[in-house]
């Protein structure tokens, strides 16, 4: 997960191209369906990315997974959007 921080301290006109918004997203600044530019970096979060319903499936329950752990290591009470 590409945090707001992680942005911040990017080269002005980096770019992340966020694949999977549909299904939870890369960077917690990205706007499904839209190109955002926030602290200097362009955020494509217009999604795209084709799988397999069930890869997609697996791959959502992974960065959910990956979430959750890191919530809890870096103390937090909840998930945004939970």
């Amino acid at each position: 997960m590409i945090s707001e921080e992680t942005v911040k301290v990017m080269n002005p006109d980096s770019v992340i191209l966020d694949m999977v918004v549909e299904i939870g997203g890369n960077c917690s600044l990205s706007e499904s369906g839209k190109t955002v530019i926030k602290h200097g970096v362009r955020i494509n979060a217009e999604g795209g990315l084709v799988i397999n319903p069930r890869r997609r499936d697996r791959h959502r329950d992974a960065v959910v997974q990956r979430r959750r752990s890191h919530a809890q290591i870096s103390g937090q009470k909840s998930l945004p959007g939970n």
